[in-house]
C-alpha cells in the first residue's frame, strides 16, 4: 500500500471500517437477551409505526448534510481549488457520511423484515431508530461547523504542512526501499507544491506570511534529521525530473545528487520565486520575510554542519539581492534591498559566533561586489547611494562583532582591509558637495571611534590612514577642503541621534549613529597628527588656515 492513500482508497478504507463497526454492533446486539424495544414501548406495534417513516428521516438527513457540504465546498473552492481534494480525503468527514449512509441503507432493509418477530431484530430496530439516528441528527450541526472551519485558509495550510512534516519525520526511520524512496520524494515535493499553490490563491497577507513561514519550518525540520536519512533517498527519481522546479535543471542533476540537496533546491527556488513576485507587487514586508526565513535556514544548516546547504543559502541571498537591485532600478524603491542586506548580515553574525571565518570572508567579499555595482548605479540614480552606506554599515557591524568575539587579529585586519577598500572612483567625489554628504565616511569614522574606545589604535590608525589617503588623492579639493570636510563629519556625528524617524526590519536604528561620539576629541587629535604628514603630498594645497580650522574643531 502506498504511503498516502488517494481519495478513493481512503473512501473505500473508511467504508470497510464502518462496515466492521456495524457488524461488531450487530454482534453485541445478538448477545443481548432482552427485547429493548419493549422497555420503551407498550407494544411492538409502536416501534413498527415509527420505523415506517424512519427511512425518510435518514435520507433527509443525508441530503441535508451532502447538500450543505456541496454548497460550502463549492463556494470556498472558487478561491481555493485544492479544497475539494482536501475534503475528499478528510477522515472525519468520510466516517460521518458513510455512517449516515450505512444507517439509511440498514433502515431501508429493515422494512423487509417488519414481520419478523425476534428479540434480535427488534433490538436492531431499536439501535437504528433510537440510538444511531438521534446521534446522527445531533452531530449534524457540529459537523457543519467543522466543515466551515475546514474551509478556513489557515486550517488548509496547517493540514498540508502537517502532511509534509509527517513524512519528514519518517525519513529518519524508514528503510531504503526504492519504491518507498520514490513515494517519499513525491509526497514531500507535492506538499510543498500545494503550499506554493495556496500562496497564489490566497489574497490576505497573514495567510501568505504563514505559508512563507511553513516553507522555512519545513526546511529547518528537514536539515535537523538529514544526517539520519538513508543515502538512497537523495537519488534523483522520475518524480523529481518531472517536478516543476526541476524541469530546467537537467544538467545539474548529477551535481544535485552528489551534494544530496534536491530538497534544498526545491525550497529555495520557491522562496526566491516568491520573493521576486512579492517585491514586484510592492509587498516589501512579505518579501523581507523570505530573507528572514533564509537566514534562519542558514543558521540551522550551520548548527547541523550542512556545508552544501550553507553554500546554497549564500547563493540565494545573493540572488534576492540581485532581484531587489533590479527592481529598485525600475521603481526607485530600495527598501527590499535594504531589508535583505540586514537579514543577510544576521546570518553572517551566526557565522562569527560559530567561528566560521571562511563564510564571513566570502560574505564580505560579496558585499564589496554589490557596493561596487551600487556605486555605478548611483551615478545616474542617487537613491542607490544610501544602499552603499547600508552595506558599509553592515561591514562595520561585522568588524565590531569580530572584535567583540575576540577573533584572530590577522582575520580582523583582513576584513578591515576589505572595508577600507570600499571606495568609489575618485572622480565620483570630484564635487566637494558630494564629499560633504558622503555617509560612508561617517560610518568609517564611527568605526574608528569604536577602535579608539577599545584601545585598538593600530586598527584605528590603519583605517584613518586609508581614509586620509583617499581624500588627499582627490586633486580637485582645495587646500582647506579636507579639513572642512572632516570638521563637518565630526559635527554631523555629534548631532546624529541613535533612532531614525522611519521604521524598517532593523527597527528605527540610525545607521550613521556613533555610540562612541565622546571619542571625537581623540579622533580629531589623531587626525591632526596624521594630516600634518601629508603637506608634501598635497603639493601646495595645504595652508595654515586649514591647520587652524582643524585645531579649532
Amino acid at each position: 500500500m502506498n504511503l498516502i492513500l488517494n481519495s478513493f482508497q481512503k473512501s473505500v478504507l473508511v467504508l470497510m471500517m464502518v462496515i466492521f463497526v456495524w457488524v461488531f454492533l450487530h454482534g453485541l446486539i445478538y448477545l443481548i437477551p432482552v427485547d429493548l424495544s419493549l422497555e420503551f414501548h407498550s407494544s411492538i406495534d409502536d416501534t413498527y409505526f415509527f420505523i415506517e417513516f424512519a427511512p425518510e428521516i435518514w435520507l433527509t438527513l443525508l441530503g441535508i448534510i451532502l447538500g450543505t457540504l456541496i454548497i460550502v465546498i463549492s463556494i470556498a473552492s472558487q478561491s481555493n481549488p485544492k479544497l475539494i481534494d482536501y475534503y475528499l480525503g478528510d477522515y472525519p468527514s468520510l466516517y460521518y457520511i458513510w455512517g449516515i449512509t450505512m444507517g439509511s441503507m440498514e433502515n431501508i432493509y429493515m422494512q423487509l423484515n417488519l414481520a419478523v418477530d425476534s428479540i434480535y431484530w427488534n433490538n436492531v430496530i431499536f439501535m437504528n431508530v433510537y440510538l444511531i439516528l438521534p446521534l446522527a441528527i445531533f452531530g449534524g450541526i457540529p459537523y457543519t461547523f467543522y466543515i466551515l472551519s475546514y474551509t478556513k485558509t489557515s486550517n488548509v495550510i496547517s493540514k498540508i504542512f502537517q502532511e509534509n512534516k509527517k513524512f519528514i519525520d519518517r525519513l529518519a526511520s524508514d528503510n531504503d526501499e526504492p519504491k518507498k524512496v520514490r513515494d517519499y520524494q513525491h509526497y514531500l515535493l507535492d506538499t510543498i507544491n500545494q503550499l506554493d499553490d495556496q500562496l497564489g490563491y490566497v489574497q490576505f497577507k497573514e495567510a501568505k506570511s504563514e505559508i512563507i513561514n511553513r516553507f522555512g519550518r519545513s526546511m529547518r525540520s528537514y536539515l535537523r534529521i538529514k544526517h539520519q536519512i538513508q543515502p538512497g533517498f537523495f537519488m534523483i527519481s522520475s518524480g523529481i525530473h518531472h517536478d516543476i522546479s526541476f524541469k530546467t535543471l537537467g544538467e545539474s542533476f548529477n551535481q544535485i545528487e552528489r551534494d544530496k540537496t534536491f530538497y534544498e533546491h526545491k525550497i529555495f527556488r520557491i522562496l526566491v520565486g516568491t520573493y521576486r513576485d512579492l517585491i514586484e507587487q510592492g509587498h516589501h514586508d512579505l518579501a523581507s520575510q523570505c530573507g528572514n526565513e533564509l537566514a534562519k535556514i542558514g543558521n540551522t544548516a550551520l548548527e547541523t554542519k550542512q556545508k552544501k546547504s550553507i553554500d546554497l543559502v549564500l547563493i540565494q541571498f545573493n540572488t534576492i539581492l540581485r532581484i531587489g537591485i533590479k527592481q529598485a532600478t525600475k521603481t526607485a524603491d530600495i527598501r527590499g534591498v535594504y531589508n535583505s542586506v540586514y537579514h543577510y548580515n544576521y546570518l553572517i553574525h551566526d557565522f562569527i559566533k560559530a567561528g566560521q571565518n571562511e563564510y564571513v570572508l566570502r560574505s564580505c567579499k560579496y558585499f564589496t561586489y554589490y557596493v561596487s555595482e551600487l556605486y555605478k548605479l548611483s551615478k545616474d540614480q542617487p537613491h542607490f547611494r544610501f544602499l552603499v552606506d547600508a552595506l558599509n554599515k553592515e561591514l562595520q557591524v561585522i568588524l565590531i562583532r569580530l572584535h567583540e568575539n575576540d577573533r584572530e587579529m590577522e582575520f580582523q585586519q583582513k576584513i578591515l582591509k576589505i572595508f577600507a577598500d570600499l571606495e568609489p572612483d575618485r572622480s565620483y567625489h570630484a564635487n566637494i558637495n558630494d564629499l560633504k554628504n558622503d555617509g560612508t565616511r561617517l560610518i568609517q569614522i564611527a568605526l574608528i571611534l569604536y577602535y579608539l574606545e577599545k584601545d585598538s589604535e593600530h586598527l584605528a590608525n590603519y583605517l584613518l590612514d586609508r581614509m586620509i589617503d583617499y581624500l588627499v588623492g582627490i586633486k580637485e579639493l582645495s587646500k582647506n577642503n579636507i579639513v572642512q570636510i572632516v570638521v563637518e563629519d565630526c559635527k554631523r556625528i555629534k548631532e546624529t541621534a541613535a533612532a531614525f524617524w522611519e521604521d524598517t526590519d532593523r527597527g528605527n536604528t540610525n545607521i550613521y549613529h556613533a555610540p562612541q561620539k565622546y571619542q571625537i576629541t581623540n579622533f580629531v587629535k589623531l587626525f591632526h597628527d596624521k594630516i600634518a604628514n601629508y603637506k608634501e603630498a598635497l603639493n601646495g594645497r595645504w595652508s595654515m588656515e586649514a591647520s587652524k580650522e582643524l585645531t579649532k574643531s
